[in-house]
């Protein structure tokens, strides 16, 4: 893997450049020999325990099962000298953690319209009954044109699947994180990816942490970084307590668009994937709210606070 520009896995797909490099993967732009396509190619690590060969088969069999315009698009997988790999769209505009990074605080309306594209394929990932569990800005890819893409569901909850976690410990990034996934990331519902979404705004809009919103009361001074309109959507996508979140994307996607200059809202809605009432509706079983809680877990999100 040394000389990627001279590497063809399985006699097909030509490596060039690493474009990203991971703990668990490093991804390569490439070509395909036989069609002359490019792709981006993901190949895992050496040496994985067994959880992270299951969520990178949790991930392959979610992206080639499942076709969405704002979602990254898997086309084949493969073992190449023992190591697992997947092709995948290539998108060449980078991320929106790139951006953010680059550029600082973002404008609302560089933000709003790839945001509502999130929302749209998080809302077919819902409907099979899956979630995300890590949307993040590192996580939307926007190619030239600014249209963003959902990538990266390594540790995407597959309900009614395997588990691949156990109670107590952490998958995830604590910034974007929804407190009953830091206690328990098995405890989650779609309104969990919700969160997400809405810290993932904040970060890219404001100079401010985007770190536990949900312990914010609403006139604190972290929210003024935050466009009047935009404040209460926000809030309520971050809410400590799921049942008071947005109940699924198409919800949120329509209060964000309320939030918004009528032009900017008519030029997104104007995009066929873009219209909440066409977003399909979620699996009953990944609806808000959760079961109750047991004893003591409010307890214990407090001391993590403390």
């Amino acid at each position: 893997m040394e000389a990627e520009g001279r590497t063809v896995l399985d006699g097909r797909y030509q490596l060039w450049e690493v474009i990203g490099r991971g703990s668990y993967a490093t991804v390569y732009s490439a070509t395909d020999l036989e069609t002359d396509r490019h792709y981006a190619i993901k190949v895992l690590s050496e040496g994985l325990s067994r959880a992270r060969l299951q969520r990178f088969q949790n991930e392959s069999s979610l992206l080639l099962s499942t076709r969405h315009p704002h979602l990254v698009a898997a086309h084949a997988t493969g073992v190449w000298e023992g190591r697992p790999y997947l092709v995948l769209d290539l998108i060449r505009g980078g991320s929106l953690r790139d951006r953010r990074e680059f550029e600082g605080p973002l404008p609302w309306e560089a933000v709003a319209g790839p945001m509502v594209e999130v929302l749209a394929a998080l809302a077919m990932v819902h409907h099979r009954g899956l979630i995300h569990r890590d949307v993040k800005p590192a996580n939307i890819l926007v190619d030239e044109n600014g249209t963003a893409f959902l990538c990266d569901f390594g540790i995407a909850h597959v309900e009614g699947g395997v588990k691949l976690t156990k109670t107590g410990s952490t998958l995830g990034t604590a910034l974007y994180m929804a407190p009953e996934q830091r206690l328990d990331p098995r405890r989650v519902d779609l309104t969990t990816d919700i969160y997400a979404v809405g810290t993932t705004i904040f970060r890219l809009l404001s100079p401010e942490s985007a770190i536990d919103l949900f312990a914010l009361p609403a006139d604190a001074a972290r929210w003024n970084s935050l466009p009047p309109a935009l404040r209460p959507v926000i809030q309520k996508s971050t809410h400590l307590d799921h049942a008071q979140r947005y109940p699924d994307a198409s919800a949120m996607a329509e209060a964000l668009l309320r939030a918004s200059p009528p032009p900017l809202r008519n030029q997104i809605v104007s995009r066929s994937t873009c219209d909440p009432a066409q977003f399909p509706a979620p699996d009953p079983r990944i609806r808000p709210p959760p079961p109750p809680p047991p004893p003591g877990l409010w307890e214990r999100l407090r001391r993590l606070l403390d």
